[in-house]
């Protein structure tokens, strides 16, 4: 920002806004004050016209103090009568005829303003509350033009009411907050030093004027000389139009709330050529939101450095619209999720204060309090509340002097940086709106056939959202019929986001509301559109997306995601298609509208597809590579920990083995992770890329030999192979070993032998069929060289460990400790793996329950996994490590990527019961434990439970094989040993209705009748889940 005025304007010897203003046309006659369309005025036509219509209204009555209702459509006649009222002593009272006409009706009755301005617009919507409340109307359209001499004004007074805009009140009905000229001016003099506006300062007009923010865009153009914009409502809407419209206009300083702002950001990073358009900006302002700095990447992904200066102000309409500056940057989103809110403006003070008026300790948070110049008189009429929201200012410095109660709750963070937190009781801001919940509630309880309603807000990735719970009377409205009603009680930015209906209120014990119940009683309301047919051209080809994404024949708009057999991977494969196609999109949108209606409603597509953004890497190994790597250091020879062995067979007519061999050494020399070497450097664990692949691929013929002897040479192979360790912080030595034993002319067994920290199932698989497609094809063999993926994931993983919210969700989460194991220093003896084909009737069973109620299969076979643990160690608290995917989309290639994308986190839950309710509750907290999949479990045992570490361990796969016939998946055979006591997995095959319990173990913690109990348990509680009609019925 600038330091020095190049354009000083003593603002503070100016006793009103309308001698400030009438000093910028006596300096700047000439210059355009205002444009809209094709029309412009002049600084002195401006002032020329105000005037005249100032002293019609002092004609009419106007005097000091008296209140005018200003209802005029957007256009330079808006400028002229908000001036007029100013220069006649009154006070201006917002009444856009935007709003729905309640809103209007209740406006005047409790403004009850001496007269009205309107134009023939606006009339009709006014004419009945006026007369109703017996106040004259001034139609601007109807007055002759006049250009008569300045009108003798009322004496000016720093002190006298400049407007009068309402906010929602906690009682439901809204609130004038009386505004005075020095509240106004002082603003514009306290910030004037950090902006240097001035006469080459273009600012639009973005905001309604029933808004406070547009006092800032307003005045911030008339007062400092500058040329005021007004587009239309249409240009403002449309992030396309609007970028046209400032680059055609050379706009200096752009004014936005946050959410806005997000959808303007999302389609310049879509469309980053038209990054030219923002070349004039000075300045980009925020107010009137909690401002996502995750929501800013886009941002600076387009604009980086180059761009405007982002400052971020906080402030409420009671003091006078800005508080606080705050100039946000790239980096700040390394250090927290919302900006900061910076330093108030000189005159004001700013008090962070608990529930008793005392001072809260950094990092603690509390409640903002404001006090100096900036404040209101007060409310309209509400004494009472007046006194209850501005109270006496206790601090030395302000003796005598007010602050006001924000409810606003803030900290100081880490960082020493002041956070706005969220609104404190019934309020939140929303679309740059303070919303009363109770107001958005008595309008629904107005509605004919709504017995009761309650609202309460939500935050979702960082936006804040409006939920309404809804009680018909009788017959349940649509969705429809639901918000064109209520669209005529309250304006548009106060609507809900999201509508429920419920059948009762579910209450406490006590007898009152129970808020936190009301999800798992509520129904979305629905609209009258066929529940199959797509509702837009856009909902079609996301249908078609989820159709090939999850290997469907059909699917209905409101299908669930996880009941049609969606996971973790194929949220990462969906979200990349649909951000090919334009849909901004993440995985956590999924997990939060996980059906087609749902997250198209939720993502605003874009014309062209999104580029991601740049990777950052990181050299270090990951969490689950040194715990391996250490595992494996320590076992003895043959045990086998993390020595992966999987062995197919391959049958081809056309068998070629050299062929083979040459696509797989392709195949090999392509991905960096093949060419890693561990090196020590300390305590720490680094990985050094390495100038060749570090892999042996041989084959072997075995023609000749009959079958049985065949099958004894793989098995030969397979325990020596397994006592032949591999050597991961020794260069020349290898990773992997590949070999094909050919059987017959057409026939040969692939086998595969790699060590865990290079190697997870889902890239392996990915690998192979990629390279028995290639072979097929007889393509090229050369293969182009990889993106070195997982340094990616590495440096995802080192930022999760420092991101306070994840840590502060796992310091919190449920955590049995008790059923940790101290760590072991020794290694097991021997592991023995098993393996048991579940009934395929359980198997249908447990997905007939998944899709009816709508949770992902993984879900319900862990809930079994827990109760059979729960029923051997006779402790219905279950602590189990659950293998998470950690191929998110931030990844440059995360589904074709080699490595080990995995990661290890606890999950525990009362396993006492098996039910589909148990299952309900673990897919609720795999969902949201998905936004933090990266971060380390190792500092979560740190944290929870030092030196310790998991007694059980779950993983769940459901790969499809593709395009990959010769290698199908149901045949691969193969040995994954962990080093934790007892290791189950389950690997299904939803398809074929095909699934298989395997358990890997220690037998001194896991003999074998402690197994084949763990087992029967397992089944038994399938069983139940299956068998239960009642309890899977949609």
């Amino acid at each position: 920002m600038k330091n020095q005025m190049t354009h000083p304007q003593d603002l503070a010897a100016c006793r009103t806004i309308a001698e400030a203003f009438s000093l910028s046309a006596q300096r700047f006659p000439d210059r355009i004050a205002v444009q809209c369309a094709a029309t412009s005025l002049s600084y002195q036509e401006l002032d020329r016209r105000a005037n005249a219509l100032a002293g019609r209204l002092r004609t009419d009555g106007v005097a000091a103090e008296t209140l005018v209702g200003l209802s005029v459509r957007r256009s330079s006649d808006l400028i002229v009568a908000m001036l007029a009222i100013l220069k006649a002593g009154g006070a201006y009272v917002p009444l856009d005829p935007e709003y729905p006409a309640d809103r209007l009706n209740y406006l005047i009755a409790d403004a009850r303003p001496g007269i009205i301005i309107v134009d023939d617009e606006s009339r009709e919507r006014i004419s009945a509350a006026a007369a109703a409340q017996d106040i004259a109307l001034l139609d601007l359209d109807a007055l002759a033009p006049s250009h008569a001499d300045s009108p003798e004004m009322p004496a000016p007074s720093r002190d006298g009411l400049a407007y009068v805009i309402y906010t929602s009140g906690s009682t439901g009905g809204p609130k004038g907050n009386l505004i005075s000229h020095r509240n106004v001016l002082r603003l514009f003099s306290e910030s004037q030093p950090y902006y240097d506006f001035g006469p080459d300062d273009i600012w639009p007009l973005l905001h309604s004027y029933a808004f406070d923010f547009s006092v800032w865009e307003i005045f911030g153009a008339l007062l400092h000389g500058g040329k005021l914009l007004i587009p239309d409502l249409a240009t403002i809407r449309d992030p396309s139009a609007l970028l046209a419209y400032l680059r055609e206009h050379r706009v200096t300083v752009l004014n936005q709330t946050p959410s806005f702002f997000y959808q303007l950001s999302r389609y310049l990073s879509e469309h980053p050529q038209k990054r030219e358009a923002l070349e004039s900006l000075a300045f980009v302002i925020f107010g009137g939101e909690r401002l996502d700095l995750a929501q800013l990447k886009p941002w600076f992904k387009t604009m980086g450095d180059d761009g405007p200066v982002l400052v971020n102000m906080y402030g409420i309409t009671e003091t006078t619209v800005h508080v606080t500056l705050h100039v946000v940057t790239a980096d700040e989103s390394g250090k927290r999720q919302s900006a900061g809110i910076g330093e108030a403006l000189p005159d004001l003070s700013l008090f962070l204060l608990d529930d008793r008026l005392n001072p809260v300790a950094a990092g603690e948070v509390g409640e903002l309090y404001v006090a100096g110049p900036g404040l209101a008189r007060g409310y309209h009429g509400r004494p009472g509340l007046t006194a209850e929201a501005f109270i006496p200012c206790p601090f030395p410095g302000h003796e005598g002097a007010r602050m006001y109660k924000t409810n606003d709750l803030a900290k100081i963070d880490q960082h020493g940086e002041l956070v706005y937190e969220s609104r404190k009781g019934g309020y939140v801001k929303i679309r740059g709106f303070r919303v009363s919940l109770a107001e958005i509630e008595s309008a629904l309880c107005e509605l004919d056939g709504v017995a009761n309603a309650v609202v309460q807000a939500a935050v979702e990735d960082g936006r804040d959202l409006v939920l309404a719970y809804v009680r018909f009377a009788a017959a349940p409205m649509s969705l429809r019929e639901l918000r064109q009603s209520l669209a005529e009680k309250i304006p548009g930015f106060m609507m809900p986001h999201h509508f429920h209906r419920i059948d009762s209120l579910p209450l406490t014990t006590h007898g009152k509301l129970d808020r936190g119940r009301l999800p798992q009683v509520a129904r979305a309301l629905s609209d009258e559109r066929p529940a199959d047919a797509p509702a837009s051209a856009d909902e079609a080809e996301m249908m078609a997306i989820w159709r090939r994404v999850l290997g469907v024949d059909s699917l209905g708009p409101r299908d669930d995601f996880f009941a049609l057999g969606g996971d973790s991977i194929r949220a990462v494969e969906l979200i990349m298609a649909l951000n090919r196609a334009g849909w901004p999109a993440a995985v956590e949108d999924i997990f939060h509208s996980p059906t087609v209606r749902d997250l198209n409603d939720r993502s605003l597509r874009g014309a062209a597809g999104l580029t991601p953004a740049p990777a950052t890497v990181a050299d270090t190994a990951s969490d689950m590579q040194r715990i391996m790597l250490e595992q494996y250091q320590a076992a003895p020879a043959g045990l086998g920990v993390y020595h992966v062995q999987q062995w197919f067979t391959c049958d081809d007519a056309s068998l070629d083995v050299d062929r083979l061999l040459e696509a797989f050494r392709a195949a090999f020399s392509a991905h960096p992770i093949f060419r890693t070497l561990f090196v020590r450097d300390g305590d720490a664990i680094r990985r050094v890329e390495t100038d060749a692949a570090r892999v042996r691929l041989d084959a072997v013929d075995i023609r000749r030999d009959a079958p049985r002897q065949q099958q004894s040479l793989v098995a030969e192979y397979a325990r020596a192979d397994l006592h032949t360790p591999f050597t991961p912080f020794e260069a020349g030595t290898e990773m992997a070993r590949l070999r094909f034993f050919q059987t017959t002319d057409s026939r040969c067994v692939v086998f595969l032998s790699i060590h865990h920290a290079i190697d997870d199932g889902w890239g392996q698989q990915r690998f192979f069929d990629a390279v028995f497609q290639q072979y097929h094809r007889h393509a090229p063999i050369p293969m182009p060289t990889r993106a070195d993926v997982f340094s990616e994931y590495v440096a995802l993983q080192q930022r999760m460990a420092r991101d306070a919210e994840a840590m502060e969700y796992w310091r919190l989460a449920p955590f049995a400790g008790k059923q940790a194991l101290e760590r072991r220093s020794d290694q097991p003896a021997t592991i023995i793996e098993q393996k048991r084909r579940v009934a395929s009737r359980l198997v249908a069973g447990v997905g007939r329950c998944a899709r009816a109620r709508r949770i992902q299969t993984r879900s319900l076979y862990l809930a079994a996994v827990g109760h059979a643990i729960a029923q051997a160690s006779r402790d219905p608290h279950v602590l189990i490590g659950i293998v998470v995917n950690g191929r998110v989309p931030e990844l440059s290639d995360p589904l074709e990527a080699v490595g080990l994308f995995w990661n290890l986190q606890p999950l525990s839950f009362d396993a006492s019961e098996c039910s589909w309710e148990t299952a309900s509750e673990i897919h609720r907290r795999l969902l949201r434990q998905e936004k933090y999949a990266l971060y380390p479990h190792s500092a979560i045992f740190e944290a929870r439970s030092p030196g310790r570490e998991f007694f059980h361990t779950f993983n769940f796969t459901n790969f499809r094989a593709r395009d990959s016939q010769e290698s199908d998946l149901r045949d691969w055979d193969g040995v994954d040993r962990f080093h934790y006591p007892v290791n189950i997995a389950v690997h299904l095959d939803e398809d074929a209705e095909i699934a298989e319990f395997r358990l890997s173990r220690d037998p001194a913690h896991c003999p074998d009748a402690a197994a084949e109990a763990l087992f029967q348990a397992f089944e038994h509680a399938l069983d139940a889940i299956a068998a239960a009609p009642s309890a899977i019925e949609a």
